[in-house]
């Protein structure tokens, strides 16, 4: 069961709409409700381009809701701007899928790491070593790191560096977005490791964005599931296995594979592609892909409903 803690973060009927061609509208989330606990993980799950990373970069405040609002302990910091928007974003940092990009290969280690510390006059610029040195151990890489460059170093050093950097000046909420989806699977695993690690050491919330539902429930409390720029199930990750009742999560798990699985059974797939986002059709945004569609699906959409604590589906199967 997925016991809550003390809501930090919440979004509340964000929809995320951009734009197109010919007077159209993509819409990269439709009517979101999110919540991050102080203290647990939560996983968002999902294909790619069905709105996990828009979603991740209002969370973090890199991006403003189309509609609706984002909570950070209670209070709305949606339209936050100037300095009262630099300061909460102190509070909530972003590692990101790529950390090369995200770095300047200019600059060394010691200066990536440091420069928010230097920025919000944290620390004076004589006591720059120190604290990069400080940082690089808590990701567990050597001090003297901290004269490299980015570019000489391995995908999984950068991600520490990453990593790093986003808790240099010690954020309550760390948004991680596909930060180890470029990564070789032995690498992902020390990664995970480390989040864990820091986040019982630091009560730190956690929002862990990726494709992958296996490694999503590896580390999180709670997951969403996203099709489309919808939620379609929230469900506590220990239960993802063998208590998932969306027929879109079911794909999205017997689509893993594992040396453990019953080989004798056939791998179900969707064989149709899903609608563009630029022409949603009415009802279920998973009707077409659906074995279980039925005539209320086509015409009307469904809402989240809980069907146990900590456990909600937007599915007419179960209305």
């Amino acid at each position: 069961m997925f016991r809550k803690a003390d809501p930090i973060l919440e979004a509340k009927n964000v929809s995320r709409v951009f734009p197109a061609s010919g007077g159209r509208r993509l819409y990269a989330n439709s009517d979101v409700n999110l919540t991050l606990y102080r203290g647990r993980t939560l996983g968002i799950a999902g294909e790619s381009g069905c709105g996990k990373s828009t979603m991740a970069r209002m969370l973090a405040q890199l991006d403003k809701p189309t509609k609706g609002e984002i909570r950070f302990k209670g209070k709305d910091i949606t339209h936050l701007r100037g300095e009262a928007l630099r300061q909460t974003r102190r509070h909530i940092q972003m590692v990101f899928q790529d950390p090369a990009a995200a770095f300047s290969p200019k600059m060394k280690v010691k200066d990536i790491l440091c420069e928010p510390l230097l920025n919000f006059g944290i620390i004076s610029k004589k006591e720059t070593e120190a604290a990069a040195v400080r940082l690089l151990e808590m990701v567990e890489l050597p001090g003297d790191f901290s004269h490299r460059y980015a570019h000489s170093m391995s995908g999984g050093q950068r991600q520490r560096v990453g990593i790093a950097r986003a808790l240099a000046l010690e954020p309550e909420i760390l948004i991680c977005d596909e930060a180890t989806s470029a990564l070789d699977v032995s690498v992902q695993r020390n990664i995970i490791d480390l989040l864990v690690k820091l986040q019982q050491e630091r009560n730190l919330t956690i929002a862990f964005i990726c494709h992958d539902v296996s490694l999503v429930r590896s580390m999180s409390h709670q997951i969403a599931i996203m099709y489309l720029g919808h939620v379609v199930e929230l469900i506590p990750g220990k239960l993802v296995g063998k208590c998932a009742m969306h027929p879109y999560t079911q794909v999205l798990i017997n689509a893993i594979f594992s040396l453990n699985m019953d080989f004798s059974k056939p791998i179900q797939s969707v064989d149709s592609d899903a609608p563009s986002p630029l022409d949603l059709p009415a009802g279920c945004p998973f009707q077409n892909r659906c074995g279980h569609c039925m005539k209320i699906c086509r015409e009307t959409k469904p809402v989240l409903r809980e069907t146990a604590p900590g456990h909600q589906i937007a599915c007419h199967l179960y209305r």
